[in-house]
């Protein structure tokens, strides 16, 4: 038996009756995790783990140590390779594996059904099983957002299937989390958790994790995605708090993307430059982007984004030299002045018509049914073609973004455009002629996220600091943790449009002036929506889903903007030139206070009081361990207010704005009086 021994856990592998074991030791108990099972050469197979070897052990960085070990499964010549990553920042542990054989082994599929089983899990010792799920589109928000739901005894009963990709186990004692990397959008989805009368809760491949008849040998390796398993003394609260340390300091080798910049995007300039009558691209030229790099170091902005349109064309990814003729090299040494990093804009599957790339890469031309796919104009630059990155093209693009952050210095991409399905064509890595045209679309979709994933591998092993945003603004995209293992996610636009809603005829989308979004007013409104998203922030921090915020007066609005942005979502956008000096000043002083205690707000949990556009809503991110952070209060009526901070503060205060008192309490914590005259938000700062 093969044991990892950690500070918080010992783990145990290969006890030829069970696959893992981890042990708390905090509480003592040990929770089982049950043998692999799927089907082989039209038989039903446990894999049973003998004369397990570890191979070596590597660091891959950020404290994290990846151990590999090889065993027999018992079945013909059948190898089972485990990766298992551990960090003594955190009791819980990531894994995945691969399946090898000297010998053909087909992975069959009886009536078309997968029958692969990862493990399972015994629950029976837990009186509370939860399924937190990350993926629910909500129409009115139009937005993912996270939902956590308590499961009856009766679905184990009924034998429901589940899809996470988080459960959460406890006994008020000791809570455990399990959960899969993989991404899709609810109620889709390729793996779900099995529910047994007996309580054991089998995480199984729901559909496409393999071709029919797929075939394992020394050539070609069944490979799993990353699943998560931990445990921690206490209840999921307690869990809950532990599930988002290690999202944020221990699932990556480079956390760069995990960093609280604050991100301007030039899309909401561009997006008004539209709706005024002219042109998405209107303003994409050198000098009114350096005039508004000026503006946006002055106001405090870090990472400075190139939205769609600095490009030439799709797929070679050139500068166009009419808008950039030093192809960014003005642009870039700029931001290096401010200290500012460089980002731009990517749909990584498009490739213009007369592009290089597309003449280089036409058998990873993406097909439906044997066709081509229709061009498409991209953001009023030459129409483009899809290619498939479940296919060679996956290390072309690769390879073109390592080069662009040699080349012009990038090291932020926004990537764009992308839906989960769309490519049946059996050239490329998601079936062969032997597989029906839908299982290899169903393939395609369940092997995009885990391309991407081989996308930012390569890239960020090249450039540490490479951030990948990706956007999941439209339904249809993959969400879940693989990307966010990672990455981070673009969550909202503006909103909801008026398609989102049953409005008058009037009132439909597009509007007069072409823009099919509500809420992109100064005030309140817009807020009530981009909030919304927060609720990840319990499991997820929230600096993992990037929203922008308009800078436009009045300042009433410019407070309940900013307040919000610094709740972890962190981007500006919008019209920034025509900003009035003492406008740029505010956000300025403003953010230099957020920079004071980022670090803690990122850190510290969220506490909530209120439902969004309630008389006042109050968010407390107060870190435990200093006491520093803030404290936002949203005021949508009139009136006087107060709030008692959860949490021991920091003596030192900055209070922000007008109409605030705080006092401290003799307990550690602090009172905070607001008067408001009207909506607005109102920040304390605990420095």
């Amino acid at each position: 038996m093969i044991k990892i021994n950690q500070k918080q856990f010992t783990l145990r592998f290969a006890d030829e009756k069970n696959f893992l074991l981890l042990h708390l030791k905090a509480t003592g108990k040990t929770i089982v995790l049950s043998l692999p099972t799927l089907e082989l050469d039209g038989i039903f197979v446990e894999l049973k783990l003998l004369n397990a070897s570890e191979k070596s052990v590597k660091n891959p960085g950020n404290g994290i140590f990846e151990h590999i070990i090889l065993a027999n499964t018992g079945y013909k010549s059948l190898l089972l390779k485990l990766y298992i990553r551990v960090s003594e920042k955190s009791s819980i542990v990531r894994f995945r594996y691969e399946l090898y054989s000297n010998e053909p082994i087909r992975m069959t599929k009886t009536n078309d059904a997968e029958s692969l089983c990862y493990f399972g899990v015994d629950t029976s010792a837990f009186h509370t099983v939860n399924e937190i799920r990350l993926s629910e589109f909500n129409e009115k928000i139009h937005a993912t957002h996270l939902t956590e739901t308590n499961v009856p005894a009766s679905y184990f009963e009924n034998k429901l299937s589940l899809v996470g990709p988080i459960m959460a186990f406890s006994d008020n004692q000791t809570s455990v989390v399990v959960a899969y990397e993989h991404g899709a959008q609810y109620p889709n989805t390729f793996l779900n958790f099995g529910l047994q009368p007996d309580r054991k809760v089998r995480v199984c491949a729901s559909k496409a994790n393999y071709a029919t008849n797929a075939i394992i040998d020394s050539n070609a390796c069944f490979e799993s995605i990353w699943f998560q398993i931990g445990a921690v003394q206490g209840d999921l609260n307690d869990l809950a708090a532990e599930y988002r340390r290690f999202m944020l300091e221990a699932i990556n080798p480079y956390p760069a993307s995990r960093q609280p910049y604050i991100f301007y995007n030039t899309w909401g300039r561009q997006e008004r430059v539209k709706w005024g009558g002219s042109t998405y691209l209107a303003s994409m030229n050198l000098d009114f982007t350096l005039a508004e790099i000026d503006r946006a170091a002055a106001m405090g902005i870090e990472v400075f984004v190139i939205d769609t349109g600095w490009y030439l064309k799709t797929g070679d990814w050139e500068v166009n030299k009419d808008f950039f003729p030093d192809e960014l090299k003005q642009i870039k040494a700029k931001l290096d002045s401010y200290g500012m990093k460089l980002g731009l804009w990517f749909n990584p599957t498009m490739a213009a018509l007369s592009s290089r790339t597309l003449a280089k890469n036409e058998p990873s031309r993406m097909t439906m049914n044997g066709k081509n796919i229709d061009p498409l104009e991209i953001w009023e630059t030459e129409a483009s073609v899809g290619l498939c990155l479940v296919s060679p093209y996956w290390e072309v693009y690769a390879n073109r973004l390592i080069s662009l952050i040699d080349q012009l210095g990038v090291t932020y991409f926004k990537l764009d455009g992308v839906q989960q399905y769309g490519c049946n064509d059996p050239r490329h890595y998601h079936g062969d002629e032997n597989v029906s045209n839908n299982e290899r679309n169903e393939l395609y979709a369940f092997m995009l996220p885990v391309y991407f994933g081989k996308i930012m591998d390569k890239v960020k092993s090249h450039c540490p600091e490479a951030i990948f945003d990706f956007d999941i603004t439209e339904d249809g995209r993959f969400v879940g943790l693989l990307f966010l293992s990672q990455g981070k996610f673009f969550i909202m636009n503006n909103g909801p449009y008026y398609h989102n809603f049953d409005v008058c005829d009037d009132w439909k989308s597009p509007t007069p002036d072409g823009n099919p979004n509500i809420f992109v007013n100064p005030g309140a409104a817009r807020g009530w929506y981009t909030r919304t998203v927060l609720d990840y922030d319990k499991w997820i921090p929230s600096v993992l889903f990037l929203t922008h915020y308009f800078p436009d007066a009045p300042r009433s609005s410019q407070e309940l903007n900013v307040a919000s942005l610094m709740l972890g979502q962190n981007g500006i956008w919008g019209e920034i030139l025509p900003l009035p000096n003492e406008d740029v000043q505010f956000f300025n002083e403003q953010l230099a206070h957020y920079k004071d205690v980022r670090a803690d707000i990122t850190a510290a949990l969220l506490t909530q009081t209120g439902f969004i556009g309630d008389s006042h809503e109050v968010y407390e991110k107060i870190n435990p361990a200093t006491g520093r952070g803030i404290v936002v209060v949203f005021v949508n009526h009139k009136g006087d207010y107060q709030y008692v901070t959860t949490k021991t503060v920091s003596d030192n205060v900055v209070v922000s704005t007008s109409g605030v008192t705080v006092k401290k309490g003799a307990q550690g914590t602090t009172l905070i009086q607001v008067q408001s005259p009207e909506k607005g938000a109102y920040i304390v700062y605990f420095n």
